[in-house]
């Protein structure tokens, strides 16, 4: 025979108050390279090259 479970049905226990809990310090994206992109068309790793901004030339 399985022993009896205790009846709780009379007895009110205090409810457990929320710990504070460390608020999540949100991630940062990883960085990732896109000079390389999936073509799919093709099915395999093609350069695109990375356009990078033109810098005005501070000439005296």
């Amino acid at each position: 025979m399985k022993p009896r479970k205790p009846d709780f049905r009379g007895k009110k226990t205090e409810t457990k108050k929320a710990r504070p809990q460390a608020k999540k310090v949100a991630k940062k994206p990883a960085k990732r390279d896109k000079g390389f992109y999936q073509n799919v068309a093709v099915g395999e790793n093609v350069f695109i090259p990375k356009k990078k901004p033109a810098e005005p030339k501070a000439e005296d």
